[in-house]
């Protein structure tokens, strides 16, 4: 190999250097980058959510059962549960026949829980939207 050849390969490298370093440089897309996401914040307000829908699920099938209800067929025990104001535990059970007035009021307690309880889990549905939304915008 002569001095000629070896200064048209090192020219030859160098231009091959200078466009590789300019096409990684200007014109290669980066690839696109996820957006952190802090998911540790929200946590406590998933939970809840998942309580609240828990409650729901408990008052459908509340509202199933009380339904299934007939006279001399279907009977259907409960049993309600509360704590005094002095701390002491209380419970009072009865039978749902479907056709007796303490199977109606309880069947419209339920169905106005049911609506109370769907309304505060879209809510707050929305509100894990919004902060979510607002976590993602400011991490940007």
């Amino acid at each position: 190999m002569n001095s000629m050849t070896m200064l048209v390969l090192c020219c030859i490298a160098i231009d091959f250097s200078i466009a590789y370093f300019i096409y990684t440089r200007f014109f290669r897309e980066e690839p696109e980058q996820i957006d952190f996401y802090d998911s540790l914040r929200l946590q406590r307000e998933v939970h809840e959510l998942a309580a609240k829908m828990e409650q729901l699920e408990a008052l459908d099938n509340m509202i199933i059962d009380l339904r299934l209800c007939k006279p001399a067929e279907v009977m259907r025990a409960f049993r309600m549960e509360w704590q005094g104001t002095d701390g002491t535990n209380h419970a009072f059970d009865f039978m749902a026949d479907g056709q007796s007035a303490s199977s109606e009021h309880l069947m419209e307690l339920a169905m106005q829980e049911r609506s109370e309880l769907n309304e505060e889990i879209a809510q707050r549905i929305c509100d894990l939207y919004m902060r979510a939304s607002r976590l993602s915008a400011c991490d940007e």
